[in-house]
Protein backbone atom coordinates (compact mmCIF):
# COMPACT_ATOMS: atom_id res chain seq x y z
CA UNK A 1 0.00 0.00 0.00
CA UNK A 2 3.37 2.24 0.34
CA UNK A 3 4.48 1.51 -3.22
CA UNK A 4 3.92 5.29 -4.56
CA UNK A 5 4.84 7.02 -0.86
CA UNK A 6 6.47 10.25 -1.72
CA UNK A 7 9.41 11.37 0.44
CA UNK A 8 10.92 14.52 1.24
CA UNK A 9 15.10 13.75 2.21
CA UNK A 10 16.14 17.28 1.65
CA UNK A 11 15.12 20.67 0.16
CA UNK A 12 17.12 22.17 -3.19
CA UNK A 13 16.94 25.24 -4.19
CA UNK A 14 17.29 24.91 -7.96
CA UNK A 15 19.53 23.68 -10.63
CA UNK A 16 22.49 25.45 -12.30
CA UNK A 17 21.05 28.60 -11.40
CA UNK A 18 24.48 30.75 -10.71
CA UNK A 19 24.44 32.06 -6.97
CA UNK A 20 23.45 34.88 -4.62
CA UNK A 21 21.54 36.74 -2.26
CA UNK A 22 18.33 35.01 -3.40
CA UNK A 23 19.93 31.84 -2.39
CA UNK A 24 20.73 32.69 0.56
CA UNK A 25 17.47 33.91 1.57
CA UNK A 26 15.49 30.58 0.51
CA UNK A 27 18.58 28.27 2.50
CA UNK A 28 17.43 31.10 5.48
CA UNK A 29 13.61 30.53 5.06
CA UNK A 30 14.01 26.70 4.96
CA UNK A 31 15.92 26.31 8.15
CA UNK A 32 13.82 28.61 9.94
CA UNK A 33 10.62 27.06 8.59
CA UNK A 34 12.01 23.28 8.36
CA UNK A 35 15.32 22.68 10.53
CA UNK A 36 14.74 18.33 9.92
CA UNK A 37 16.10 18.35 6.67
CA UNK A 38 19.33 19.53 4.61
CA UNK A 39 19.60 22.02 2.01
CA UNK A 40 21.35 21.34 -1.05
CA UNK A 41 22.57 23.37 -4.16
CA UNK A 42 25.25 22.86 -6.43
CA UNK A 43 25.00 26.37 -8.28
CA UNK A 44 27.36 27.97 -5.97
CA UNK A 45 29.51 25.43 -5.26
CA UNK A 46 30.07 23.57 -2.12
CA UNK A 47 31.68 26.36 -0.12
CA UNK A 48 28.38 28.19 0.45
CA UNK A 49 26.73 29.20 3.53
CA UNK A 50 23.42 27.96 1.28
CA UNK A 51 24.51 24.53 1.13
CA UNK A 52 24.17 21.64 3.55
CA UNK A 53 25.29 18.98 1.39
CA UNK A 54 28.34 18.54 -0.90
CA UNK A 55 26.43 17.96 -4.42
CA UNK A 56 28.77 18.41 -7.41
CA UNK A 57 27.97 17.87 -11.21
CA UNK A 58 29.37 15.48 -12.79
CA UNK A 59 32.80 15.54 -10.79
CA UNK A 60 35.04 12.56 -11.39
CA UNK A 61 35.22 10.05 -9.10
CA UNK A 62 38.94 11.08 -7.82
CA UNK A 63 37.52 14.12 -7.26
CA UNK A 64 35.04 13.36 -5.22
CA UNK A 65 37.10 10.71 -3.10
CA UNK A 66 39.36 13.94 -2.41
CA UNK A 67 36.48 15.58 -1.18
CA UNK A 68 35.82 12.79 1.30
CA UNK A 69 39.07 12.98 2.47
CA UNK A 70 38.59 17.03 3.84
CA UNK A 71 38.55 15.83 7.32
CA UNK A 72 37.79 19.62 8.25
CA UNK A 73 34.53 19.72 6.55
CA UNK A 74 31.82 16.82 7.68
CA UNK A 75 29.09 17.14 5.36
CA UNK A 76 28.13 14.54 3.49
CA UNK A 77 28.82 13.96 -0.47
CA UNK A 78 25.49 13.57 -2.72
CA UNK A 79 26.44 14.17 -6.40
CA UNK A 80 23.32 15.93 -7.70
CA UNK A 81 24.24 14.61 -11.47
CA UNK A 82 26.90 11.76 -11.89
CA UNK A 83 25.83 9.53 -14.71
CA UNK A 84 23.80 11.26 -18.29
CA UNK A 85 22.92 7.83 -19.60
CA UNK A 86 22.41 8.21 -23.07
CA UNK A 87 23.31 5.11 -24.79
CA UNK A 88 26.14 3.66 -23.47
CA UNK A 89 27.48 6.59 -21.51
CA UNK A 90 26.99 4.75 -18.38
CA UNK A 91 30.03 2.56 -18.86
CA UNK A 92 31.79 3.91 -15.97
CA UNK A 93 29.21 3.83 -13.39
CA UNK A 94 30.78 0.81 -11.54
CA UNK A 95 33.73 3.33 -10.57
CA UNK A 96 31.16 5.49 -8.73
CA UNK A 97 29.33 2.99 -6.84
CA UNK A 98 33.15 1.45 -5.90
CA UNK A 99 33.69 5.23 -4.42
CA UNK A 100 30.42 5.36 -2.73
CA UNK A 101 30.98 2.15 -1.19
CA UNK A 102 34.65 2.67 -0.07
CA UNK A 103 34.06 6.33 1.38
CA UNK A 104 31.50 6.72 3.94
CA UNK A 105 31.04 10.59 3.41
CA UNK A 106 30.38 9.86 -0.44
CA UNK A 107 26.47 8.68 0.02
CA UNK A 108 25.48 8.15 -3.90
CA UNK A 109 24.26 10.48 -5.95
CA UNK A 110 21.66 10.94 -8.83
CA UNK A 111 21.37 9.64 -12.29
CA UNK A 112 19.92 12.61 -15.17
CA UNK A 113 18.10 11.15 -17.83
CA UNK A 114 18.04 7.53 -17.24
CA UNK A 115 16.87 6.25 -20.65
CA UNK A 116 17.91 5.32 -23.88
CA UNK A 117 18.08 7.36 -26.25
CA UNK A 118 20.09 5.46 -28.92
CA UNK A 119 17.34 3.20 -30.26
CA UNK A 120 13.76 4.61 -31.91
CA UNK A 121 10.74 3.54 -30.28
CA UNK A 122 8.34 2.35 -33.28
CA UNK A 123 4.61 3.47 -32.92
CA UNK A 124 2.75 2.21 -35.50
CA UNK A 125 5.90 0.90 -37.22
CA UNK A 126 7.25 4.43 -37.88
CA UNK A 127 10.29 5.16 -35.74
CA UNK A 128 9.94 8.26 -33.07
CA UNK A 129 12.47 9.38 -30.53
Amino acid sequence: RDKNHASIICWSLGNEAGYGPAHLAMAGYLRARDASRPIQYEGGGSRTAATDVICPMYARTSQIAALAKDVEDKRPIVLCEYAHSMGNSTGNVHKYWKTFQELEKCQGGFVWDWADQALPKLIDGVPTR
